[in-house]
């Protein structure tokens, strides 16, 4: 899918049970955004035909909340590897079952300007994570908000979030070698397993 823009007028994309796997490239990364969202063009990346405007209704710009965003439950696991996913109303939610391996593997992705939370990751007991090399910024609430999820998150930036910059609840993560800055709150730990920190840069934090 390297190169590859998907525009979209207020729906989600939903994975109920099943795998989604969205694979850029450092140079063709996926955009996924809004259909008011002009700096996605409106063909494929690397052409000279791009008018500029992605649904050819003159020049508009993205808003946070055009669109739902991805929708990950039940049974869902997403991969992401060099994305862009932008104005959505969460970048990515997912809340799923217990028992399914690792769940979301994020990779030198972004995540920006939602209406809500950058990335929302609720699991259960036997589910982890990785987020690796993530750019979460400017979204409306938090930036990376985790409950009940083991895994790592790493080398991450998070920032520009007026509430919190990163939110962990429950069995958490491991956080390492992240910059945590311009947030509301750097992070906020709350509740039962203790988190492991290391190795980040957590600043400018109001």
């Amino acid at each position: 899918y390297g190169g590859y823009r998907l525009v979209t007028q207020e729906g989600r994309i939903l994975v109920n049970n099943g795998r989604l796997e969205v694979n850029g490239t450092a140079t063709q990364p996926v955009v996924v955004t809004s259909y008011r969202d002009d700096l996605a063009g409106n063909t494929a990346f690397g052409t000279g035909d791009d008018s500029g405007d992605t649904y050819e209704d003159g020049a508009t710009a993205g808003a946070p909340g055009d669109w739902w965003g991805f929708d990950v439950i039940n049974g869902g696991r997403v991969r992401f590897a060099h994305t862009a996913v932008r104005y959505a109303d969460d970048g990515l939610y997912l809340s799923v079952q217990s028992n399914l391996g690792v769940v979301a593997d994020l990779r030198e992705s972004v995540f920006e300007r939602a209406a809500d939370d950058g990335l929302y990751l609720t699991a259960a007991s036997g589910d982890t994570i990785l987020v690796d090399g993530v750019t979460v910024r400017a979204s409306g609430d938090d930036g990376v908000v985790t409950n009940n999820v083991y895994g790592e998150v790493r080398d991450c930036l998070i920032h520009g979030h007026p509430d919190r910059g990163v939110s962990a609840t429950g069995w958490k993560p491991a956080f390492s070698d992240n910059v945590v800055a311009d947030n509301g709150t750097g992070f906020y730990l709350y509740n039962a397993a203790a988190a492991t920190l290391r190795g980040n840069a957590i600043a400018y934090n109001h």
